[in-house]
This record gives structure tokens, C-alpha cells and sequence, in this order.
């Protein structure tokens, strides 16, 4: 254990991003039986998505976080990083022909509004909100409740997950980077209570969600029991299931049911979060 906690700086950033890297591989051989696309398509999805989780990743690693730090800052450094987040829509939209001005225009305005400011004005005080901290988030999370972020990556059919990659990315390359959010971020190590204290922090919060959500789930009709899938129990969270609810007590205690579920996340992984 020690002398994996001794390895080089870059080893933990190396080994998540090769393990996610082979999982994406292994689901996507998976997923292409449903899906069939041809070669090029394919390719070109799996180098978006390879970028895309690079990006995701680099700032919550101290080495590769520092290292970003010194060199991006300032507008040359917003004009940088808007570049760099529009190339994997770029390489996507090469290797299926689907380019869309629109889409690239709403990741376009997403990524250059945050890096910009951010990159043209100084926070006043850095560890506390200020205006600048309040309209990014205003702006990156109004077009996620509007419904605005469709219709990006459509090939082969809508892959909303990729926006949610870019989204989070923008908002994690903003603050931790061109903003400078201190003592943020994660550190991996190694330790011998290290297994049973996560095993027990996933059973737990799993523990959890089942004790409360699941019955919320079912009395409300946001889940549903489907006797066609081979296992018996299958999940079917609608949107439009949803918003049938709104305005309705339902959806109240929807969303009490979801604040009592991420509270009891928070409270179990707060204390190894830094």
C-alpha cells in the first residue's frame, strides 16, 4: 500500500481515466448491437467521448489541476479553453456529418460566457460567493431546467450524457482553474481501512435509496414494475412522467424525497471529499 501511495503524481489521473476509458470500450461493443454504426461513426464518438473525459477529470487531480493552473489564465486562457472544449463536437460532428449551427452554438455559448468572465475579471473575494460565481451558475443551470441542452449529440440517437460531460466540465474547468477555487478537488490514496470504509459508505447510501426511495418511487408512480424485462424490476423515470405531476402535491414530495437522498449522500461522503 505504501508504495502505491508513493507512486508518481500523475498515476492516479492515469489509472481512472484508462479504467473508464476500457469500460466506455467494453459498453460501447455492447451498445453497437443495439445501435449498429459504422466504423468512422464509431471512432469518431469514442475520441469525442475519450476528450470529454479527460476533460472531466483534469481538475479534480491535484497534478493535473497545478499544472493547468499555471498555464491557463487571464482571456488568452478563456479563449483557450473554450477552443479545447469545442474540439470534441468537433471530431464528433467530422465522423458523422452531423454538424448542427445551433449545437454548436449552445456549447459554444455555455463554454465562452463562464471561461470569459472568469478569464476577464478578478473575483473580489475568493472565498466567498461573488456576482461573477452566481451568474455562471445561473447560466449553466437555466438551460438544464428549460430543457435547452437536447439535440446536441444525436447520433446514434440523443446521447444526453455527453452534454451533462461537457456541462460539468465547463463548470469544474471554470472555478477550479480560471477562477481558483481553493482547497478543492480529490486526492486518491491508498490505505488498509480505505476498502471497508468505501464498501461501507456505497452500502450504505444503497441502503438508503432503497429504504427511501424506492417506496417514494413506486407510491408516486415515478418507477414502475415491468414484467417484460427478464429480472422483473426495471426503472422507468420519465420526464414526461414527471411534469404530468407538476404542479401536483406529488411532485412536492418528489423533490422532498430527492433533497432526503442526496442529504444522506452528502452527510456519508462529505467527511473524505475535499
Amino acid at each position: 500500500m505504501r508504495g502505491l501511495n508513493n507512486a508518481p503524481p500523475w498515476t492516479g489521473f492515469a489509472s481512472v481515466y484508462a479504467a473508464l476509458s476500457l469500460f466506455f470500450a467494453a459498453y460501447a461493443a455492447f451498445e453497437t448491437r443495439r445501435y449498429p454504426i459504422g466504423t468512422t461513426h464509431l471512432c469518431s464518438l469514442y475520441l469525442c467521448l475519450l476528450l470529454l473525459l479527460a476533460l472531466y477529470l483534469a481538475p479534480g487531480f491535484p497534478v493535473s489541476r497545478s499544472w493547468l493552473t499555471k498555464r491557463l489564465h487571464g482571456v488568452r486562457g478563456a479563449l483557450v479553453c473554450t477552443a479545447i472544449f469545442l474540439l470534441p463536437y468537433l471530431i464528433y460532428a467530422t465522423g458523422t456529418g452531423d454538424f448542427r449551427l445551433m449545437a454548436f452554438s449552445k456549447l459554444l455559448a455555455l463554454a465562452a460566457l463562464p471561461f470569459g468572465l472568469f478569464g476577464a475579471t478578478r473575483v473580489r473575494h475568493p472565498r466567498q460567493m461573488n456576482w461573477q460565481d452566481a451568474l455562471v451558475l445561473l447560466w449553466m443551470v437555466v438551460p438544464v431546467l428549460a430543457g435547452q441542452i437536447g439535440g446536441i449529440w444525436n447520433v446514434p440517437v440523443n446521447l444526453d450524457f455527453m452534454v451533462r460531460l461537457f456541462l460539468v466540465g465547463v463548470g469544474s474547468w471554470s472555478f477550479l482553474i480560471l477562477r481558483g477555487v481553493a482547497d478543492s478537488g480529490y486526492e486518491f490514496r491508498l490505505s488498509p481501512g480505505m476498502l471497508r470504509d468505501t464498501l461501507g459508505d456505497a452500502s450504505g447510501n444503497l441502503g438508503a435509496f432503497m429504504i427511501i426511495g424506492l417506496p417514494l418511487g413506486f407510491a408516486l408512480h415515478f418507477i414502475a414494475w415491468n414484467p417484460h424485462w427478464r429480472g422483473g424490476l426495471a426503472f422507468a423515470p420519465t420526464s414526461s412522467r414527471f411534469s404530468s405531476l407538476w404542479p401536483s402535491r406529488k411532485s412536492c414530495c418528489f423533490a422532498v424525497c430527492c433533497k432526503i437522498c442526496s442529504k444522506v449522500h452528502w452527510a456519508r461522503a462529505t467527511p473524505r471529499r475535499r
